[in-house]
């Protein structure tokens, strides 16, 4: 069967025009809806199949799907209005958009009804997913020159990267770099969610390191986690001496979540080395806010994530169903892309070796700390005088009622703040404003009365020191020579 052959009579003018389906002029079409003869095409996505057009129902416009689940899985194309006769056959093509271009996913059919529609099912499946890595916001598809409204979709199965921030990292998303440090460990979660996994699953996270053909991908390691509430965290810290010994390109890697019964592959991430060799003396770097670029501040080349003492990195709680799980206060240093500078922060942390082992958030929040006033110079006396305003931000530890709150009743009792539920923080209550916090510049920066003057002045004093002593020789060296002249 051609569709291309179907032909749309259509009266305009008191003649009779035959127009192949697919080719009718747009403009026409306008003047034959104006005199009623034509009915408006519809084209939407449906949730279920209980109605015929789209009219019955609304439209939707998200939608959560489980990849090949013939139920959870299912979308509904649904195409109304269609002045053609019963049984004709109409392609179906999905698309998803990009920004320069659409991906074509699959072409289905849809058979139209005696009353001008037609609905046809669509199975979402991983093959289909895959060919917009990580870029499930704009599907549509189109029939007969005609378009249908967006749809997005929500794998609930996915496997992906995040910063520590709960950030997606990678291929298809807003960051698809990530810098690393070479002097020290950095942290990459590797997330796998699946809400039919049973809890307590066991998960392998495979990170390899693609190269292209006819060369083998690199392997790298293998990290382990445990599913929770149909969510597995892997935390990969990267050694870069290590990767170095494994691969020399740090242009695609990814994962492999592997279960007893399943195996996904995440997008590709490429990670970029930040090689620190600061002169941290030299810049008067004491504090966060003294840091001029996103590297310097994120890596902390100066290690000034004490804040003067101001934050101090301890343990705030163990967790008593597993002694070897604890939150920590994080101290770090972190760049606001807003206003281009350095700010201090710091966070309620679950320890790295527990993340993704209990249901427990990983961070219960941030503790925003802003310097206010003048901190004055290191030039002065050699120290800065720092003050500050501090705002508590929940993060992602935001829940709708007090029962989705993870953790068994024994490690926590839920708040209520700001219209939410959260999993409670001993960090909020000491997350407040205080100063003026006196705190000491770098060694070489607290002596800098020492200049040029200075340096001129010492100069004159080592001449006139090495004068006074020449001329003491001499006068000695005189009188020895008199004392053997006698004799």
């Amino acid at each position: 069967m051609v569709v291309s052959k179907n032909i749309m009579n259509i009266i305009f003018d008191k003649k009779l025009y035959k127009y192949p389906f697919f080719t009718i002029n747009k403009m026409v079409l306008k003047k034959v809806e104006v005199i009623g003869i034509f009915i408006i095409l519809n084209l939407c996505f449906l949730s279920i199949l209980s109605a015929t057009v789209c009219t019955d129902i609304p439209a939707i416009t998200n939608k959560s799907i489980i990849p090949g689940d013939s139920i959870r899985g299912r979308v509904i194309l649904s195409l109304t209005g269609f002045n053609l006769p019963d049984g004709t056959v109409l392609p179906a093509t999905i698309y998803e958009r990009d920004s320069t271009s659409s991906n074509t996913i699959r072409v289905l059919s849809a058979t139209v009804d005696a009353n001008g529609n037609a609905n046809v099912i669509w199975v979402v499946t991983q093959a289909d997913l895959d060919k917009t890595p990580n870029d499930y916001e704009q599907f549509y598809f189109t029939t007969g020159g005609f378009t249908s409204g967006y749809l997005k979709l929500i794998d609930l199965t996915r496997v992906y990267w995040e910063d520590a921030e709960g950030t997606p990292l990678g291929e298809g998303t807003s960051k698809p770099n990530f810098t690393v440090s070479t002097s020290t460990t950095t942290n990459i979660f590797m997330l796998s969610r699946d809400p039919r996994i049973p809890e307590g699953t066991n998960v392998t996270f495979e990170i390899w390191e693609d190269d292209a053909w006819p060369y083998s991908d690199n392997y790298i390691k293998t990290v382990y986690a445990t599913f929770t509430g149909g969510k597995a965290t892997g935390v990969w810290s990267v050694d870069t001496a290590f990767v170095d010994t494994k691969t020399g390109d740090y242009d695609d890697f990814y994962f492999k979540a592997i279960t007893s019964s399943l195996e996904k592959t995440s997008n590709d991430l490429k990670l970029i080395k930040h090689i620190s060799d600061p002169d941290c003396e030299e810049e008067e770097v004491s504090v966060c806010e003294q840091y001029d670029t996103e590297e310097e501040c994120e890596f902390d080349d100066c290690s000034v994530t004490s804040f003067g003492d101001i934050c101090i990195e301890e343990i705030t709680r163990v967790i008593s169903t597993n002694p070897y799980c604890y939150y920590y206060r994080n101290c770090f240093c972190g760049w606001n892309s807003t206003t281009n500078e350095c700010r201090p922060f710091s966070e309620e942390k679950l320890n790295d070796a527990c993340q993704g082992t209990i249901e427990q958030p990983i961070t219960l929040g941030f503790c925003n700390i802003v310097q206010s006033g003048d901190m004055g110079t290191c030039e002065d006396d050699g120290f800065l005088s720092y003050s500050w305003t501090a705002t508590w931000d929940w993060k992602s530890n935001v829940y709708n009622s007090a029962e989705e709150v993870p953790g068994t009743p024994e490690e926590r009792t839920p708040v209520y703040d700001v219209g939410k539920w959260h999993y409670p923080s001993i960090l909020k209550t000491s997350c407040v404003s205080g100063g003026p916090k006196m705190i000491a510049c770098p060694t070489s920066v607290a002596l800098s009365g020492f200049g040029i003057l200075q340096l001129v002045v010492a100069l004159i004093i080592i001449a006139l020191i090495y004068s006074a002593v020449f001329l003491f020789r001499k006068k000695a060296k005189k009188k020895n020579n008199k004392k053997i002249r006698r004799k």
